[in-house]
């Protein structure tokens, strides 16, 4: 039936982002999280946004700090060559 075709659609979505997650895949997670969602087992008080803005802001942190360590590193070169 339809209904067993849904059984468990948001559960195992959702731990699939999660793993993505604690891999630190977080693009990909936001694309998981965005297709549960779409579950029709999807509880009203789901987490997704809350989990989707927790990768944003470590897909900022982790540029922020790849930034860094760009600056840090053009600035170390550039004393290289004084």
């Amino acid at each position: 039936s339809a209904e067993a075709q849904d059984c468990g659609c948001y559960e195992s979505t959702r731990s699939q982002a999660i793993q993505l997650m604690q891999k630190s895949q977080y693009t990909k997670a936001i694309a998981v999280l965005k297709a549960a969602k779409d579950c029709p087992d999807k509880p009203a008080d789901d987490d997704l946004d809350a989990k989707i803005k927790e990768c944003q802001a470590e897909i900022e942190r982790i540029s922020r700090l790849r930034r860094e360590a760009e600056k840090l590193n053009f600035l170390s070169m550039e004393k290289r060559h004084i």
